[in-house]
């Protein structure tokens, strides 16, 4: 009986890897098999059969393979790794019957052939052994199947070693997960929209990682933030990979957001690995109005040692070139660097590169700067030089390897280029921002040139201003002149403006104030210790309902207003000149002040701050006029009040007598004859630090501890400060 025609594979597997598979066409009878098809020939002997309900057969378990292989005698390959368990087919070549043969006469009726040795694969065994009774115990010649190892099913099967790289999310490789292919195919502006989401969070923990110092992404190692160029790069893009693994392995994330991190991932694989594919230079830009390049590479770092300085400039015939550089301003120095020949010959390229490109394309427009990078000349005293050219291309294509300068190949900005590459009227407007940044006076700019007038040739938005001055690019006259020319929204820009001014400057006197503060403390002597006044401060260890304020009173230059702040720390004492008569504290901060000082505060003036110097828990209302159009109102409970006076004695006495009644209740008054900074050791001896000890929150200096006193005279009380306070800490 002849059994119907019958296909079955061989899939041999290794682990997960698929290795190869054989595909076999059959016509299948019950004394042996007439192969007419077969991608490889597998020798039958007389006598094996088939079972009629043989079907399909896929064998994929590891002993169902040695099972067959012992069925078959399938032999393994003597060349193969021990680890892939491949098996070789001995086989035979079936010999070609003519085209009259019985074999081809009917499909239907098969013919038994006999099985010839094959002359492709000849074999000293198989030539001595009879081809029309071949015995079973002939060896039979062997086949690699390395061929069928190499065609891989793609798509089927996961790649082996993508699956023990480190770079798959889910199981893909990353620029093959759907979530990545859904992010590229997606629109340019929903591209935008997902990249800010997604880079929001990250700058919020960066914020996070430079506010406290260190920070913990899922279960990664801790990033520390170490202040320093290249600690702060290195955890910045530590924080950049963690971040982006996190979201790209979010199952509960966006699909688009996980695509876009899949594509950061990525693309930083490729370009570390070297495989980006084209080089930067192989690549073209095209589909876009304007281009801005930006050149900043080695080559274009000026050795200090070639800078020609006047010779009015040369101060010193021993300090070096890099030395006066320091110590010129920042526009002396680029005043300098114009006609430096780096910068001269890469004017030169900038320019010819232009105008070659302007007449391939057909255009006049370009525009180009030269500038200084003033972080790099601040924190590294290292004049690096970077130069921006801005071209309009008119949906025309640029090559890369075009614009190449000197060996530098231009950097671009592929996120604002795609921006740009929009159809909007902002995408248009944003175009000629290039040329603007190009031609605007910044403030480290060496050569600027243009063919293309701001205000003339393109009208210029106040945003590109405002971001420009953010940035520190310009100062604050270029910025307001800028906003007068632009006239839409002139005077709230000018009014934001001198308001950020104003706020700088007061951040920069505060922040001086500070320096000098620490520098003068560094520099301070050591102070005395005043015996038995510690009364006044022990006072603030318990819960009162009013406190008492206290008062140095003595001739000028002998430490007075000093000897105050130096008890607390930098900035926690409020320094109020009252010389005029009412103090103003208006900028006094609870959170931040510990204490008040009253410079100058003559016992009238006291009486009007009565409440404030009692540092009572009750609000205090100053500034009080009929209108009230000046009141202000502080909360200043336990407070500590310190007035420093000249004559506070000589002007008790033109007050009345329930006046100095009130003021002597409610002070504690120190006369301070002399200075109160140590000039000399004690006996010649060293002086030590008296012992301090804290009771309850009060303050205790032992007898045996305390020094004698010099050129202080007290009266009623006195001060007592712990020495360790006393010297000023940096």
């Amino acid at each position: 009986m002849v059994l119907p025609r019958t296909s079955f594979s061989i899939c041999v597997r290794d682990g997960s890897s698929f290795l190869g598979f054989v595909f076999f066409s059959l016509h299948v009878h019950v004394h042996g098999f007439s192969i007419l098809e077969a991608m490889t020939s597998v020798s039958v002997y007389p006598g094996d059969e088939f079972d009629e309900d043989s079907e399909a057969l896929s064998y994929t378990e590891y002993d169902e393979h040695r099972e067959f292989a012992a069925h078959f005698g399938v032999e393994k390959s003597d060349d193969e790794s021990p680890g892939i368990d491949l098996v070789q087919l001995p086989c035979q070549s079936v010999a070609s019957t003519a085209s009259g043969s019985p074999s081809s006469s009917s499909a239907n009726t098969p013919t038994k052939l006999p099985i010839k040795a094959s002359s492709d694969t000849p074999s000293p065994e198989s030539a001595t052994t009879n081809a029309s009774t071949p015995s079973p115990s002939a060896s039979m010649p062997r086949r690699d199947l390395d061929g069928y190892k190499r065609r891989r099913m793609v798509g089927k099967q996961k790649d082996p070693h993508s699956c023990a790289s480190d770079h798959t999310v889910d199981g893909f490789a990353l620029h093959m997960h759907p979530a990545c292919k859904k992010y590229l195919h997606s629109k340019t502006g929903d591209r935008s929209l997902i990249r800010k989401r997604v880079l929001q969070t990250k700058y919020r923990l960066l914020v996070e990682l430079k506010t406290l110092g260190s920070i913990k992404i899922d279960d990664n190692a801790p990033i520390q933030w170490i202040r320093g160029e290249e600690n702060e790069r290195q955890a910045q893009d530590t924080l950049d990979e963690q971040y982006f693994w996190k979201v790209a392995r979010d199952r509960d994330k966006c699909i688009e957001d996980r695509g876009y991190a899949m594509n950061w991932l990525d693309q930083k694989v490729k370009s570390m690995a070297g495989t980006i594919g084209p080089s930067q230079q192989e690549m073209r830009i095209q589909g876009v109005p304007t281009v801005l390049l930006t050149y900043q590479d080695g080559s274009l770092v000026i050795d200090p040692k070639t800078v020609q300085l006047p010779a009015n400039w040369v101060r010193s015939g021993e300090s070096s070139t890099l030395e006066q550089l320091k110590s010129c301003s920042l526009s002396d120095v680029l005043q300098l660097l114009r006609d430096h020949p780096t910068v001269l010959k890469l004017r030169a390229r900038l320019l010819d590169l232009a105008v070659r490109t302007c007449n391939t394309i057909h255009t006049s427009k370009y525009s180009f700067s030269i500038e200084l990078c003033t972080k790099s000349w601040q924190e590294q005293s290292a004049l690096r030089v970077h130069a921006h050219l801005w071209l309009q291309l008119k949906m025309r294509t640029l090559q890369i390897k075009d614009a190449v300068i000197g060996g530098s190949t231009p950097f671009i900005n592929w996120a604002c280029l795609s921006y740009m590459a929009g159809t909007s009227s902002r995408s248009l407007a944003a175009s000629m921002a290039g040329s603007f940044y190009c031609c605007v006076q910044k403030l480290s700019t060496l050569v600027s040139e243009t063919t293309t007038l701001p205000w003339i040739d393109y009208p210029v938005k106040d945003t590109w201003i405002t971001s420009l001055y953010a940035g520190n690019k310009i100062s604050a006259e270029v910025a307001k002149a800028g906003y007068l020319k632009s006239v839409y929204r002139a005077q709230h820009n000018i009014a934001q403006l001198e308001f950020i001014e104003a706020g700088r400057k007061k951040v920069a006197q505060q922040t001086a104030w500070e320096q000098n503060e620490a520098l003068l403390r560094s520099q301070q002597k050591p102070w005395k210790v005043l015996p038995r006044v510690q009364q006044w401060r022990a006072q603030y260890s318990e819960i009162r309902s009013r406190y008492k304020f206290l008062v140095l009173d003595g001739p000028s230059s002998t430490g007075k207003t000093r000897y105050a702040l130096d008890q607390y720390g930098i900035g926690q004492m409020l320094y109020s000149d009252c010389s005029m008569g009412i103090p103003n504290l208006r900028s006094f901060d609870a959170d931040k002040h510990r204490a008040i000082l009253f410079d100058e505060l003559s016992p009238k003036a006291a009486l009007t701050l009565k409440k404030c110097l009692q540092a009572g828990n009750d609000t205090v209302q100053l500034g009080a006029s009929p209108t009230m159009a000046h009141a202000y109102s502080l909360h200043v409970f336990k407070v500590e009040m310190v007035i420093c006076c000249n004559n506070w004695q000589e002007e008790l006495t033109t007050l009345s007598a329930s006046e100095v009644e009130w003021l002597t209740t409610n002070c504690f008054y120190c006369a301070v004859d002399g200075p109160l900074w140590v000039e000399e050791p004690i006996g010649g001896e060293s002086f030590t630090p008296p012992e301090v000890e804290f009771i309850d929150g009060a303050m205790s200096v032992p007898e045996s501890s305390r020094p004698v006193q010099l050129g202080c005279h007290l009266r009623d009380s006195s001060l007592g400060i712990p020495h360790e306070k006393q010297r000023s800490l940096i």
